[in-house]
């Protein structure tokens, strides 16, 4: 339906506010969208952005299957590094060598200087870490359907692939990598978070109804293109992202947290903030520390915050809140896809949390300006 808005400022913002009590918001939705000059995938629910992905860009491998050449061994690590493109290494286990298809010899159980091999890259290249690849078909196959290949017919299309690396040269690409769009799709969220792909991106909007991704079939995919009110301010995007870079983060009870990443891990602090008083009493602190774990939960996950995290919490004297406030936060956190481990509370109420790295924390990947499809 086209709108169109009339009017001074404040008709204008009367007239949003009204668009975006109409709009449903209780059922999760997959946008696709630009902001600030990058392509970005994010989950949109009742509570505003739960989750971003800044879309990788074109010189991402992830997903891609080369015909690389191994040029070194490093048995002291248990691990060898295979060549994908001229002067690009990546990390590959000595113990995937039984499964390792070479090209230029008979495989014998182990790996060597000079073989020449598939591989499929899992991971891309991370500041000082290289790229990592796998030998696992399995791992194949299952990129395959991925990249639009029936579950029935996986085995049998990799068995060709294989078949035609031997008469590649060394260094070919057999399978380029999958698009940032389908990534995002597959590991931003559960497909039961949401009902809805919505984008405002012709072009993706193009890719996706053209697609047959497994994860595409049961969702309502639409085009957003009404001229009154854009994407970005019917869902407050812009201000979602600012508060998800900021430093600060305020609790509705006037309390706020403070998240500083380090380099050996990322600490929060939980303050009181306008919630502080002389008559605060255990009650209160337990009632602002609860508030802090919600928000804690939901900033885990919208910026991808992994390794460990210590979270400092208003300290209780009583044993039996700071036990509550660890199992309430241990329930807040089942639904996070990367399932973040709650390790304990001492008594000063610091809580260490370990969560899976499994992609750049939000503000690195905003910093890498990852901005094509």
């Amino acid at each position: 339906m086209s709108r169109s808005l009339t009017g001074g400022r404040p008709a204008r913002e009367k007239e949003i506010n009204e668009i975006r009590k109409s709009t449903d918001c209780t059922t999760g939705k997959m946008i696709f969208t630009k902001l600030r000059d990058k392509n970005v995938a994010l989950l949109v629910n009742s509570g505003g952005i739960a989750a971003v992905r800044v879309l990788r860009s074109n010189a991402s491998k992830l997903g891609g299957i080369y015909l690389g050449k191994i040029q070194n061994v490093a048995k002291n690590i248990d691990a060898c590094f295979v060549e994908i493109a001229p002067g690009e290494l990546c990390f590959l286990p000595l113990r995937e060598a039984g499964t390792a298809h070479l090209t230029n010899r008979q495989p014998d159980g182990s790996l060597k200087a000079g073989d020449e091999l598939v591989v499929m890259v899992t991971r891309d290249a991370q500041k000082t870490k290289r790229a990592s690849v796998t030998t696992d078909y399995s791992r194949m196959k299952q990129q395959l359907v991925k990249n639009g290949v029936t579950p029935e017919s996986a085995s049998k299309a990799l068995q060709i692939l294989l078949n035609q690396a031997i008469h590649k040269v060394c260094l070919t690409c057999l399978l380029a990598p999958s698009e940032a769009i389908y990534e995002a799709l597959e590991q931003l969220a559960d497909p039961s978070e949401y009902s809805e792909v919505l984008t405002d991106d012709p072009e993706i909007f193009h890719k996706l109804s053209e697609s047959s991704h497994p994860l595409l079939q049961q969702k309502n995919l639409r085009l957003y293109d009404d001229p009154a009110i854009s994407l970005r301010l019917l869902y407050s995007l812009e201000r979602g992202m600012d508060e998800a870079l900021d430093t600060r983060v305020w609790l509705k009870c006037g309390g706020y947290l403070v998240i500083e990443p380090t380099e050996a891990m990322t600490v929060i602090d939980v303050n009181s903030g306008k919630n502080e008083s002389k008559k605060m009493g255990e009650e209160t602190y337990y009632q602002v520390n609860a508030e802090a774990a919600e928000e804690v939960a939901r900033q885990l996950r919208l910026r991808n915050l992994s390794g460990i995290i210590i979270v400092d919490f208003i300290n209780m004297s009583e044993k039996e809140n700071r036990q509550k406030l660890l199992e309430y936060l241990k329930m807040l956190t089942t639904q996070d896809p990367q399932h973040p481990r709650i390790v304990d509370m001492t008594p000063l109420g610091l809580v260490e949390i370990t969560r899976k790295k499994s992609h750049p924390t939000l503000a690195e990947q905003w910093k890498l300006s990852l901005i094509h499809i």
